[in-house]
């Protein structure tokens, strides 16, 4: 009986949230905001795009149509419609779409965007520590970026935080790192700047989505992330602490959360 009321339910929920074909209408858009960076995974970095509009609708699952378009040493991105989908996530949301644009220095350098009918030249710049684009030809302003200029992790970098919900515990967690930079773990200069998951200012690591206090690092490692994680869970153990949480992400595309 359960079962059924659980089934009937879910039918029910499901119906509320379908859209109606014959309810469907176009939905406009006149900007968008873009961001990009390196995704990480197997030890390769790709270059990606997330585009997002400035309006807001209904369903938190809009999607925005785009095409890519590559010829002639040049790459069309065109932005032009919002793909309504069957099943509605209600909640106000922008409409999304990521691209994967591959290695970024194999992108090519000259890349116009398109919202709606209104263009936005750039020329990508991919240097060894940066990725920018240079403006060129634009029309009325349509296109805004999230930051103007994305720092490049190097190789080898690992970098995460510890959640500390409790201020005596500043020495365990020097403690922690302590361990960390004995186990291989070297300590690195960042150049101030976004790099996207993180920001650095003034050698600290900064990240804006936390808003429960966190201790941030960032190394250069070649080992293995579970040894860290053992160190971490040891020194939590013998102090007998269940309070601390670690996040750790490396340039490999390994990341551990506990």
């Amino acid at each position: 009986m359960n079962k059924k009321i659980v089934f009937v339910g879910l039918f029910t929920l499901l119906l509320f949230l379908s859209c109606n074909q014959d309810d469907k209408k176009e939905y406009a858009f006149n900007y968008i905001n873009l961001s990009f960076y390196e995704q990480f995974f197997d030890n390769e970095r790709t270059f990606v795009f997330d585009l997002e509009t400035i309006e807001t609708y209904p369903c938190l699952n809009f999607r925005l149509e785009v095409d890519v378009i590559s010829s002639h040493g040049k790459t069309d991105i065109y932005a032009h419609n919002i793909d309504v989908p069957d099943i509605c996530l209600t909640a106000l949301g922008p409409a999304q779409q990521t691209l994967n644009m591959g290695d970024a220095e194999n992108v090519q350098s000259n890349i116009t965007f398109w919202v709606n009918e209104n263009q936005h030249d750039f020329h990508l710049l991919v240097k060894d520590e940066y990725i920018t684009f240079i403006p060129g030809e634009i029309d009325e302003k349509h296109l805004f970026f999230t930051y103007d200029t994305l720092r490049r992790i190097p190789q080898n970098t690992l970098w995460g935080y510890i959640r500390n919900h409790n201020a005596n515990n500043s020495e365990i967690i020097e403690e922690i790192l302590q361990e960390f930079r004995l186990n291989g773990a070297e300590e690195i200069f960042l150049n101030d700047g976004k790099y996207h998951y993180f920001e650095i200012k003034n050698q600290n690591i900064v990240f804006d989505n936390l808003k429960q206090p966190t201790h941030g690092f960032f190394y250069d490692y070649d080992g293995k992330l579970e040894d860290l994680a053992e160190i971490f869970n040891q020194i939590l153990e013998d102090y007998n602490n269940e309070e601390l949480q670690l996040r750790m992400f490396h340039t490999s595309g390994e990341r551990i959360m506990m």
